[in-house]
């Protein structure tokens, strides 16, 4: 390794996956967790420890400076894997948080920063025969789609 992809000083914890958007100058970044916290399998007590991150990385795509950092609450731990859109003119993309199994919609706003929130969200319930998928749209509309138990399980 010849040096960092980030710039001096611009580091961001938990590093996992990355995707960049060129026309947009931008690469957003996951974090999963410590390497000590998963090295022996996962422990829910380390998620309260903040040995797992719950936050996406922008950064400045020609400069390796990291931007901004958006903490994506109580419902995004371990973000994993992140994308764009496939229209490389656009500045949006999702992610998925592997402890809770919720997708994040990021975009970039009027100002030109990043926020983000949960897209679909998906819940098991206590009926073995059915779960339940909720997905909530972006204009904070909800849709509630009845699956029997297998099917939503392979949609997940």
């Amino acid at each position: 390794m010849k040096k960092k992809w980030e710039a001096p000083g611009h580091s961001a914890p938990f590093g996992y996956d990355f995707w960049y958007q060129p026309r947009h100058n931008v690469m957003i970044s996951s974090g999963w967790g410590e390497p000590e916290a998963f090295k022996d399998g996962f422990n829910p007590s380390h998620v309260n420890c903040g040995k797992y991150g719950r936050a996406i990385h922008v950064w400045d795509w020609t400069s390796h400076e990291l931007l901004q950092s958006i903490d994506l609450g109580e419902e995004g731990y371990i973000p994993l894997e992140l994308r764009f859109l496939h229209n490389p003119d656009e500045s949006e993309g999702y992610v998925g948080a592997a402890l809770s199994t919720n997708i994040f919609r990021f975009y970039k706003n009027e100002v030109g920063h990043f926020e983000s929130r949960v897209c679909l969200a998906a819940v098991k319930r206590m009926k073995m025969s059915t779960a339940w998928l909720y997905i909530f749209s972006l204009w904070k509309s909800e849709l509630f789609l009845p699956y029997t138990y297998s099917k939503c399980l392979q949609l997940i």
